[in-house]
């Protein structure tokens, strides 16, 4: 319950955003900044339009989401687990998607908001949430490269010659989306199931989606 809550709560935060920013859309500078420097101040502007004033929103839900169809392929559509420590390793991989989907979040959320935010705390903020995602990501790893390096019983289940240069699987005969790496950490596609490539066009259709927002709005 408390994942499934923390999976939806991140999207709330751009999209305030661009509520904000859509109702006070006619008090907004003529002049609209669209890039700052690492101390907040805007270096960067362009004549305001919906496609400059909501780009941020847009990367945002299309961050988001792309992260969330990612930990909903991990949890339902990947490979059977095979002993405790498998079992860690994916509770671990989810736990940092969902903490990095908050913490995207909140860095987004501020980037959007920056051309209204008093310089100084929006500079604070901005620090504040790239430093905390860099914390959670490394934190996270460490964990995984610990459980990594445990010896398992169990072992990998998956055929050694369904690796291809020992990073791609390709296995039509395994119905799972996604299986754990052998090389590195995370999960991969089984590029040989056919729902992998559906999956991995409805991918890029989440990634260039913001995109063609922005160039219809233009």
């Amino acid at each position: 319950m408390i994942r499934t809550v923390l999976t939806v709560l991140p999207f709330l935060g751009p999209a305030g955003a661009a509520l904000y920013l859509w109702s006070h859309y006619d008090e907004l500078p003529a002049r609209f900044p669209v890039h700052f420097n690492a101390a907040a101040q805007a270096d960067r502007w362009v004549g305001k339009s919906p496609g400059a004033v909501f780009l941020v929103p847009a990367i945002a839900a299309g961050s988001l989401a792309l992260i969330l169809v990612i930990v909903l392929m991990i949890q339902y559509s990947s490979r059977p687990l095979r002993g405790e420590p498998a079992v860690r390793r994916r509770r671990l991989n989810v736990n940092m998607l969902v903490v990095v989907m908050c913490m995207v979040s909140f860095l987004t959320t501020v980037a959007a908001l920056l051309p209204v935010i008093p310089q100084p705390i929006g500079e604070r903020l901005m620090w504040a949430s790239v430093g905390g995602l860099l914390l959670a990501v490394a934190g996270f790893t460490v964990l995984l490269i610990r459980l990594s390096t445990k010896p398992s019983e169990e072992g990998d289940d998956t055929p050694d010659e369904c690796w291809k240069l020992g990073m791609f699987y390709y296995n039509p005969a395994d119905p799972s989306l996604m299986v754990e790496k052998r090389c590195g950490l995370g999960y991969t596609l089984n590029f040989g199931n056919r729902r992998s490539w559906g999956l991995m066009a409805l991918l890029l259709v989440i990634v260039l989606a913001p995109l063609f927002f922005i160039l219809r709005v233009r």
